[in-house]
């Protein structure tokens, strides 16, 4: 008589932690979004509601013995709705034993890249309903095509950016005498995946883009 132990089988909580390990690793776009966790207890379908507030405007003037008048503090409401998205992989016994190669290291793997594939191309989606746009797509890209995006900010103090780029468009940043190569930095990168900066701006590669 046998007995089936654990070690004989997949153990679905082991391996979930494996694909969520990996999967963080693999997001290219959506750690520069903000995550609200709250959201981890709504369900699919469920419509939220994400307060933005107004600026309540420059201080002014005003004269000894004068009372400071006050404003009011408004927001502005956007709706979303909560999505859930899966991918599943079944694999029989005969598979993981005796399947060429690592079935289970590869479903893992793969699992791990289809969903964060997807978190990314949602989050890229959402940045294409950017406030602020700047459209360069009638020349090939370029330092002065940066610098004119980045001025769309109107910014008054420098402030950390990222530039997403296709890596079809990496070779012609490189070659830009502007571009300043990570290795060649005098300071490391602080984005991951960063592979150098150009008008003040880490360059990423997705083909998100």
């Amino acid at each position: 008589m046998a007995t089936t132990m654990l070690n004989n089988l997949i153990d679905a909580e082991v391996m979930a932690d494996a694909i969520s390990a990996k999967i963080d690793s693999k997001i290219v776009v959506s750690p520069f979004a903000k995550v609200d966790t709250t959201l981890e207890a709504k369900n699919a379908g469920d419509t939220i509601s994400v307060p933005q507030f107004a600026y309540i405007g420059d201080a002014e003037d005003i004269a000894e013995g004068i009372e400071c008048g006050t404003v009011a503090l408004t927001a502005t409401v956007t709706e979303a709705k909560v999505k859930k998205a899966m991918k599943a992989v079944e694999l029989t016994d005969e598979a993981v034993l005796s399947g060429y190669g690592d079935p289970v290291g590869e479903t893992n793997g793969q699992l791990a890249k289809s969903i964060a594939a997807k978190v990314d191309a949602d989050a890229m989606a959402a940045l294409q309903t950017a406030q602020l746009t700047y459209d360069g797509s009638a020349a090939a890209i370029s330092y002065g095509a940066i610098v004119d995006a980045v001025d769309v900010f109107e910014e008054e103090f420098n402030s950390a950016k990222v530039i997403f780029v296709h890596p079809k468009q990496v070779s012609k940043l490189r070659k830009d005498t502007e571009f300043l190569a990570a290795d060649k930095l005098a300071e490391s990168v602080r984005v991951t995946g960063a592979i150098g900066k150009i008008c003040n701006c880490e360059v990423v590669p997705s083909k998100k883009v």
